[in-house]
């Protein structure tokens, strides 16, 4: 009888198999698609997810108040935090259960250095004067050029046609009392040049008399203080070269001192060594060792620090600052002066001489501050290596921030840096400390940060682009080596900045603090500190991790709490954090840079756990979805079926058969057609997910099988109740009711259209059930995106997480809504189909094709408008649900999603439409 049944009605059986296909396989590869998303997230979570450290360890109290509204970690947090955890805090932490590494790193404050960048001066050399002096004004730029400022100081270039001579072999301090010169004679090695500081091996002019007298530079020290000053002495040869240090040149270029603050900091290098690499990072040199004592200071007796410690250190291959140099030249009215010979206040006198009208250049070229050179100590003498003074550390303090609208960080300005700079013997003020300050800067005398050690020796040099730091999607920002920068905020800002980032310059109390570039043992300071509490951050590594699970993740929490209670330190978990840009509004600077807003990468905790959770509410909302407008459409195809065999269950039923064996009857068929359209579907599923690039293994797509059966049965629970309670008396009712005695006249298409929705209820609340399925999904898979994009809003991991998800959410988006457009139209067709010789009527009585098609039109139309309003207002509630809060631009996203249901609804009517007017009128009215 069942298969009796179907070969009958092939046509309606045919239909419900391809529904049922249609189902299964879709829900199969949907859902395989999914599990893959999901598989995906967490992949690429627990890939991304590790950084160098998980946790971080800070001072009691120093968290700030932003960073725990937001559950956020600041970029440069080391900046201003100068000590605040106790030595024997740290070997607590290291002694702890479940640490792999504990790296402490101790900040010092900024020590001194300085670089030289030249720039080509030839054109401004006056080739008819015997003796000529060149003013040179450098010309110093940051800020990708925004930040422009002319040097008060002045740098001097002698140019002579007199013979020069300058040392022959290497001159230090006290090494000889006179050297050989390039003209063949030993002259005097020392100096007095000016206000008791001796100059070494500075170069002879010879005079028309023949005496050879030094020349003393312009001032470079002022009561024994570093200037911003350089100068050059050139030989002016008949052929129109240049002799410049004893050297010919065919250009003669100035040189122009940067003065380089250089941050200092104490590590662990057994420590650092496992946790980053640092002593695989060594291009020049030796790494430091566990151990590392201080070395004697080896200098000539006239010396006063003979015999002192000095700290071995390590310095960065090259400084991350965005400082650039121009000049503007003009020549001197020298006159008849004698430049040669000058010392004390007559070299002095030079830089005050009055200059010529008419000869300023300025310099086509701009010379970038782009290395220094890391000269290692000799081992012997101290004047060998490159210089860092630390007779006065500056110690910055932190940035502080205003919230303004949109949760915007509206920076604060200070006092310019050079107000806290002090007074050092070999400290020249770079020019940009006299900008607008965002941190405040205070000298701190040596002899209270590092006791009785002087400056240090360089004894290896490290490449930070060689140091293990990660990938840069998850972790806190690993300061300490990555070079600091912020992206612009907006359009404007990236066109002022020329599409670069914005980065520091040598001023210390800018934005922007670089990172240290002088690394000094602890083990070398400790014993002779003078702070209780000297050490800034300890970095934690906790042992025995497996990517991202929750075994992994409960060690980490463990450890931290145990951190916490052994140390009382502030603790924050960074496991599963990544980079979160903020949005910061920098305000102008005093030398011509405007305000910027910028996009500075902070860390935010938990993103990880946020994005495997997120993925699982995917999952299950993924699931439903696709479920619910399964069980619809293939609900409405087995009631359609039904529908259609209304007279012959009746004749059944008067015939005396029950309504179990009625209800045996449908349940068999629509089984019988489900478990053929689950066994076409496996194949079918393992053909599309080829197709489409998802990987549904075999075991997945047997599923399909039981799929299509459960779902055939509990989308026919309804019919075929319905079927059970056949009565005879239903083989004369029509298939849809009757007007009602207060139906009245219908005024208009839209009211008679309303009216034939209405003698439909039960199919037309499952047409208008099906669509919104469709609506809700879309706006709840927006949801889904924002909370990809919101909760993990702007997070390099959450970002690169969901740029792998989203192509499944378009799938399942797509199949939801062309399921629910199928059974709208389906719903059509079957009302069109019982109302046909209603319609032929219509036609009979003179209604045009085009009525009926308008009138078809307006029932799917309410159709639509009601899926669209129940679907957009369930999305909008489970949006809730789903991300905790309601995204403000989320309503107007439903709203249009709605209107796009409207639309669709309209253009799936079109089919039945055309069905309708292609009936033959005159054979319905015959039969009616």
């Amino acid at each position: 009888m069942v298969f009796a049944g179907l070969s009958y009605r092939r046509g309606r059986a045919l239909a419900l198999l391809l529904g049922v296909l249609l189902a299964a396989t879709g829900f199969t590869v949907l859902t395989g698609a999914t599990q893959t998303a999901r598989l995906q997230v967490s992949g690429a979570v627990a890939e991304h997810a590790r950084g160098a450290y998980e946790i971080l360890v800070r001072p009691s109290g120093s968290r700030t108040a932003l960073e725990r509204d937001r559950g956020l970690v600041r970029p440069n947090f080391l900046a201003g935090q100068y000590g605040g955890i106790e030595v024997d805090q740290w070997r607590r932490v290291q002694r702890l259960p479940g640490v792999e590494v504990a790296a402490p790193i101790a900040m010092l404050g900024y020590g001194f250095s300085w670089t030289t960048v030249s720039i080509d001066v030839t054109d401004s050399v006056d080739r008819s004067k015997s003796r000529q002096l060149i003013q040179v004004r450098p010309l110093w730029q940051a800020d990708s050029g925004l930040t422009n400022v002319e040097d008060p100081l002045t740098n001097l270039v002698y140019v002579t046609t007199q013979p020069l001579a300058w040392p022959s072999e290497p001159v230090t301090v006290g090494t000889a009392a006179d050297t050989a010169y390039t003209d063949g004679t030993r002259k005097h090695t020392e100096v007095q040049c000016f206000d008791q500081w001796w100059m070494v091996g500075p170069p002879y002019e010879r005079q028309s008399d023949g005496r050879w007298l030094p020349l003393c530079p312009n001032v470079t020290y002022t009561q024994g203080v570093q200037r911003r000053a350089q100068s050059v002495h050139a030989q002016l040869n008949a052929d129109g070269s240049f002799t410049v240090d004893g050297a010919r040149t065919d250009r003669l270029r100035a040189t122009v001192l940067v003065p380089l603050p250089m941050l200092v900091a104490g590590i662990d290098p057994a420590a650092e060594a496992e946790l980053v690499g640092l002593d695989r990072a060594i291009v020049a040199g030796r790494y430091l060792k566990p151990d590392e004592k201080a070395l004697p200071f080896a200098a000539p007796e006239c010396c006063a620090m003979s015999g002192r410690p000095m700290p071995p250190v390590l310095v960065a291959a090259a400084p991350n600052v965005d400082d650039r140099v121009a000049v503007r030249t003009e020549q001197v009215a020298l006159g008849d002066r004698i430049v040669a010979g000058r010392t004390f206040g007559r070299v002095a006198e030079l830089e005050r001489l009055p200059t010529i009208p008419g000869t300023s250049r300025t310099s086509a070229a701009v010379a970038a501050v782009t290395g220094y050179d890391p000269r290692l100590w000799d081992g012997a003498h101290s004047g060998t290596g490159m210089p860092i003074g630390t007779e006065l550390l500056r110690q910055i303090g932190p940035v502080d921030y205003d919230e303004g609208p949109g949760g915007v960080l509206a920076v604060r300005t200070g006092t310019p840096a050079v107000r806290g700079w002090g007074t050092g013997q070999f400290d020249a003020v770079p020019m940009l400390a006299t900008d607008t300050g965002f941190r405040p800067v205070r000298a701190v005398p040596r002899a209270e940060v590092l006791g009785a050690l002087v400056d240090p020796v360089v004894v290896g040099v490290f490449d930070r682009d060689r140091l293990t730091t990660g990938d840069g999607l998850a972790g806190a920002s690993l300061e300490t080596y990555l070079p600091v920068s912020a992206q612009a905020g907006d359009a404007r800002t990236a066109a002022l900045l020329g599409g670069q980032p914005l980065r520091p310059d040598t001023n210390p109390g800018g934005y922007l603090a670089t990172s240290p570039s002088v690394l000094v043992a602890l083990d070398t300071i400790l014993p002779g500190r003078t702070a209780p509490a000297p050490i800034s951050a300890i970095r934690v590594r906790v042992a025995g991790l497996h990517g991202f699970d929750a075994v992994s993740r409960e060690k980490v929490r463990q450890t931290a709490e145990d951190i916490a209670a052994a140390t009382g330190l502030d603790v924050d978990i960074v496991y599963g954090s990544s980079l979160a840009p903020q949005t910061v509004a920098l305000p102008p600077g005093s030398y011509g840079r405007p305000a910027l807003t910028l996009a500075e990468p902070w860390s935010r905790k938990g993103v990880a756990v946020a994005l495997i959770e997120a993925a699982d509410r995917k999952s299950v909302v993924l699931f439903g979805l696709i479920l619910l407008v399964c069980v619809l459409f293939v609900g409405n195809a087995v009631a359609a079926a039904v529908r259609e065999r209304r007279r012959e269950l009746a004749v059944l039923a008067c015939l005396g058969w029950s309504r179990g064996r009625l209800a045996a009857l449908v349940a068999g068929e629509a089984g019988a057609i489900a478990l053929l359209a689950g066994l076409v579907a496996v194949p079918a599923a393992l053909g599309v997910g080829r197709l489409a690039g998802i990987a549904v293994p075999l075991r997945q797509a047997l599923l399909a099988v039981p799929v299509a059966l459960a779902l055939a049965l509990v989308a026919a629970a309804i019919p075929v109740a319905r079927a059970a309670r056949a009565h005879p008396a239903g083989a004369v009712h029509p298939a849809v009711a009757a007007p009602g005695r207060r139906a009245g006249r219908r005024r208009g298409l839209a009211g008679l259209a309303a009216a034939n929705l209405r003698r439909m209820p039960g199919r037309t609340a499952l047409g208008v059930l099906a669509l919104a399925v469709g609506v809700a999904g879309t706006t709840m898979v927006a949801a889904v995106t924002w909370v990809f994009h919101g909760t993990a809003t702007g997070t390099l991991l959450g970002d690169a997480v969901s740029l792998r998800v989203r192509p499944v959410d378009t799938l399942a988006v797509a199949a939801t809504v062309l399921l629910g457009l199928a059974a709208v139209g389906d719903v059509l067709y079957l009302g069109v189909r019982d109302r046909a010789a209603e319609l032929a009527t219509l036609r009979a009585t003179g209604w045009s094709r085009a009525a009926t098609a308008r009138l078809i039109a307006y029932e799917a139309a309410g159709i639509g408008l009601l899926g669209a309003l129940l679907g957009a207002g369930g999305g909008l509630l489970g949006a809730a649900w789903f991300a905790g809060s309601l995204p403000a631009a989320l309503p107007w996203t439903a709203l249009a999603v709605g209107g796009a249901a409207v639309v669709l609804a309209v253009l799936a009517s079109l089919v039945p439409a055309l069905l309708q007017q292609r009936a033959p009128m005159s054979i319905i009215l015959a039969e009616e």
